[in-house]
C-alpha cells in the first residue's frame, strides 16, 4: 500500500446499518486506487481511498499489473469524475 487517505463526512449511529461500498476508482499499470464509501440511511458519511502497488519485494521495484489480474480488478472498475 503507498497511500490511504478518509474523509468523515457526518456521524452514523449504532441504530443503524451501514452499508460499505467498495470499488476500484482507478486502473493504472503497476498502481491502482481502491476507493470506499460507508452510507447510512441513504447518505454519504465516510469516504475513503487506497492506492495499492504490484510490487516486487526483492528487487525493491514497482512491476505492471499482469493481465489476468488486470481483468479482474477491470471488472469492479468505476472511475472517479
Amino acid at each position: 500500500m503507498a497511500r490511504t487517505e478518509f474523509d468523515f463526512l457526518g456521524e452514523m449511529y449504532f441504530d443503524g446499518d451501514v452499508e460499505i461500498r467498495t470499488y476500484i476508482a482507478r486502473l493504472g499499470n503497476s498502481s491502482f486506487t481502491i476507493g470506499h464509501e460507508a452510507w447510512q440511511r441513504g447518505e454519504l458519511k465516510a469516504k475513503g481511498k487506497a492506492v495499492i502497488v504490484h510490487y516486487d519485494f526483492m528487487e525493491k521495484k514497482a512491476l505492471p499489473i499482469p493481465p489476468e489480474i488486470r481483468t479482474r480488478l477491470e471488472e469492479h472498475l468505476i472511475e472517479e469524475q
